[in-house]
């Protein structure tokens, strides 16, 4: 499907998907351009009532899609896998967003989960993260801040600060499976 679709300047508060389900705020799925900017999302939560295992994308899951996320707040947003932001198989660039105190509480990581990111996880292919403050997220499993998976091409990460961040299993900071591939700058 090609579709550009732009969210600006939109607040997204409180709102919640069933269990199992993707994207507690915004759900996108094979967008050739989506550009979601200067906008507010907290207190979301994938899996609303649920035990959040099998849920992704607190605040925005994107799949197969390109996306494109600047200057947005995500704070206290809870998933079973990607607290706030969850990116499966989806390229673009995540810039100069406040991703703070959100959770991933999946409490049963397996196979065809994202296995945690508390603040962020991508799954699948290359995005950018530049100049993005990610900090207060908790994972009940791996990844207290970002979650790296089954990259083909590395992520790149330039003028972050990642810190504050905890996890239950290892990588508080960043998680970096090993079959995936980071630059860090």
């Amino acid at each position: 499907s090609e579709a550009f679709v732009e969210v600006r300047n939109c607040v997204f508060r409180d709102n919640a998907c069933t269990s199992n389900g993707t994207g507690g705020a915004i759900y996108a799925r094979e967008v050739l351009d989506l550009w979601i900017h200067d906008s507010r999302f907290e207190d979301n939560d994938c899996d609303y009532g649920g035990n959040h295992n099998g849920s992704d994308g607190g605040a925005i899951y994107a799949e197969l899609s390109d996306v494109t996320l600047e200057d947005n707040v995500l704070v206290r947003n809870r998933a079973g896998d990607g607290g706030a932001l969850a990116l499966w198989q989806s390229t673009g660039v995540v810039r100069r967003n406040l991703i703070a105190g959100n959770a991933s509480l999946d409490s049963q990581p397996g196979t065809g989960t994202l296995h945690g990111g508390g603040g962020v996880a991508i799954f699948g292919a290359p995005v950018t993260l530049v100049d993005n403050v990610i900090v207060d997220n908790v994972s009940g499993h791996l990844g207290g801040g970002i979650i790296i998976e089954d990259t083909g091409a590395p992520v790149t990460l330039r003028n972050n600060t990642v810190a504050y961040n905890t996890s239950s299993a290892g990588g508080a900071g960043i998680h970096l499976d090993s079959s995936g591939q980071a630059t860090l700058h």
